[in-house]
């Protein structure tokens, strides 16, 4: 096949193929079944079933397979997809494992009588010159892969770090002595509401029935959740949802399985899934039912387990995250002969040189690029909207040091990152424009500037008037600060599950006024912070137009421009915000780009090329080629 390459002799030598069409894909799955029953560190995930299902929900990945035989017996499968991140010099061809990223479940398949054939696909990956970044984040610790690294690291730069969830959960310390003051209390306080409303109970599963009896629970409380966000949920798989029920089972006799229920009165708040392996328990999935959510039923329910298995005499030597994949480099780094270093990593780091300029590009009047190909970057005269191109919607939440937190990470930019992320803008010679503008720009009604760029904050978190907004003015540039009127001078509390404490503090009117004094554009967040499609007209219309005249009575200026929280909308939000007297609304990551759902960029996990990547007047068109490919 023309799409598939193959690499060394054929016979009963190992012989390498390149796995890049459904048709060849589909050709495998009998010796591909029967290598995953040969290999004992197997899972669903692995599976070509799986596969082919998950494949065909990320349509956005294409799928690059590498896969070892014999003849005809499969001996060693590696299953990857690739994505690609911006256009020409700045272009990052990315792999990645293709199955389940809740946890540590990414890996190769192995046949335990050819383990040498697995170090010949590893080979033949390094030996394609098609890519640059393979992300190992979800790769086991004690998996194929992993072994294989320490021995064939030499000549590739390895940047392991944690998962973005860390899976272990801390029982060296007693939580009520460990955790602040102030999340400590939080916890307290909601348990104490819930104890008010009735009789809570805690119960882990003991016997088969119950363990079936909280997966069904779990299954529709996960699906119900999930599709609430236009979402499909993993327990929409039916073979996903028996393999862990007969997973479940097997570890439940092997007294190696910790599923647990919190409930009121009977009905589940929150259901979680643990291992427990040794003197460690490792955290797989949990969730909790939308009518709870502000109760803050995902720590309620860690409190509880962190106490009951402590009493049953368990602890951890590692502390939370230290399980998975360890951060920290590996020594070895080359290039390849196209003068790009070759990077296995798990967050791109800035320190890191991802990507190297070609030597023939230049920034204007001569000077060469430092670190990334600038001229690249910034649009080319004449493009139109006809022709595609997006002027770039930059989304920011928190600047501070937060982003050490595995759970707010992608919406917490350092200090440092930012102002590189500014400095390079201004460099780039942008100019910050507000996204009402750039509606205007999409309907032909008002022009733009060359190289426009939307900055935009959401929330109006305290840490966006103390250290952004010094930033910003210090490169001339102006963002629009989406508020949340009911909430300013408060704490999030939507933040109250994965913050350090109860919410981080948010900016007060005051401040607010002096940053819509200094320039700044002022829309609205809503009044409280709630998820759109899942409130009733009443409520949603309170929701806009609310928060809409809350802002303009104290500010003193018009708000026509809205953000969606938790970038959640469909059609009737989208009504409802035209008749709330809104002129235009931007939204989270995605493939809308329109007046009433302006796709942004999220840029709080990228490193510098990255983020110069995503400024390309071309990357809105690769999300979108790439999502039209499967």
């Amino acid at each position: 096949m023309s799409d598939d390459r193959q690499f060394g002799p054929s016979g009963d030598r190992c012989q390498v193929e390149r796995v890049l069409s459904v048709e060849h894909l589909e050709s495998l799955a009998d010796a591909w079944n029967a290598l995953a029953q040969r290999d004992p560190q197997a899972r669903i995930f692995q599976s070509h079933t799986w596969l082919c299902t998950w494949l065909r929900y990320h349509h956005c990945d294409r799928m690059e397979i590498l896969v070892a035989r014999r003849g005809d017996r499969l001996t060693a499968v590696l299953p990857l997809c690739a994505h690609t991140r911006g256009f020409g010099p700045l272009s990052l061809r990315v792999l990645r494992f293709a199955a389940d990223n809740d946890s540590d479940y990414c890996d190769a398949l192995s046949d335990p009588e050819y383990p040498q054939d697995l170090g010949a696909l590893w080979t033949a990956l390094r030996e394609c010159d098609d890519w640059h970044v393979l992300d190992l984040r979800y790769v086991p610790e004690q998996g194929n892969v992993t072994r294989l690294l320490p021995a064939r690291d030499t000549g590739i730069l390895l940047v392991r770090q944690r998962n973005d969830i860390a899976p272990y959960m801390d029982l060296t310390e007693d939580w009520r002595k460990s955790l602040s003051k102030q999340r400590r209390d939080n916890i307290l306080r909601r348990t104490r509401r819930l104890r008010e409303k009735g009789v809570l109970s805690f119960e882990v599963a003991a016997h088969p029935e119950s363990v079936d009896e909280m997966l069904a629970q779990m299954a529709k409380i996960h699906v119900a959740r999930w599709q609430a966000r236009g979402q499909t949920s993993m327990f929409c798989f039916e073979e996903y949802r028996a393999w862990l029920q007969a997973f479940c089972q097997r570890l439940l006799r092997a007294r190696q399985l910790y599923l647990c229920r919190l409930a009121l009165n009977g009905d589940p708040v929150s259901i979680g899934l643990y291992f427990l392996d040794g003197r460690r328990i490792l955290g797989y999935i949990s969730t909790f039912a939308a009518s709870y959510a502000d109760y803050s039923p995902g720590h309620i329910l860690e409190a509880m387990v962190i106490d009951d298995v402590r009493a049953r005499g368990r602890g951890v030597q590692a502390a939370m995250g230290a399980g998975g994949n360890r951060s920290g480099p590996l020594p070895g780094r080359a290039q390849d002969a196209r003068g790009r270093a070759r990077v296995l990593v798990g967050h791109p780091d800035p320190a890191v040189p991802v990507a190297q300029p070609s030597p023939g590009h230049a920034r204007p009047g001569g000077a060469p690029a430092n670190g990334a190909a600038w001229a690249s970057v910034s649009p080319r005269p004449g493009i139109r909207h006809r022709a595609g191109w997006r002027p770039p919607i930059l989304m920011y939440h928190r600047i501070g040091e937060g982003e050490r937190d595995p759970l707010l990470r992608r919406f917490t930019l350092s200090r440092q990152r930012f102002e590189a992320q500014m400095r390079c803008l201004h460099r780039l010679r942008f100019h910050a424009v507000s996204p009402e503008r750039i509606a205007q720009w999409l309907d032909g009604r008002a022009p733009l500037p060359p190289r426009p760029v939307a900055i935009t904050f959401d929330d109006g978190y305290a840490d966006t008037y103390h250290i952004a907004a010094p930033i910003l003015e210090a490169y001339r540039f102006r963002a629009t600060l989406f508020l949340v009127s009911d909430y300013i001078g408060r704490k999030a509390t939507w933040d109250a599950d994965v913050a350090a404490d109860d919410g981080f503090p948010l900016m007060s009117w005051e401040e607010a006024r002096d940053l819509a004094r200094r320039g700044h554009w002022i829309g609205s967040h809503t009044r409280t912070h709630r998820e759109l499609p899942l409130l009733d007209e009443g409520a949603l219309a309170e929701e806009l137009l609310g928060s809409r005249l809350d802002l303009q009575r104290q500010l003193g200026q018009r708000v026509h421009i809205l953000a969606y929280p938790y970038s959640q909308v469909d059609d009737r939000c989208r009504r409802a915000a035209r008749a709330a007297g809104y002129r235009a609304a931007c939204a989270g990551e995605g493939l809308d780009y329109h007046r009433w759902c302006l796709d942004r960029v999220n840029t709080a996990e990228a490193s510098l090329p990255l983020f110069l990547a995503k400024l390309s007047p071309w990357f809105y068109l690769f999300r979108r080629a790439r999502a039209r490919r499967w």
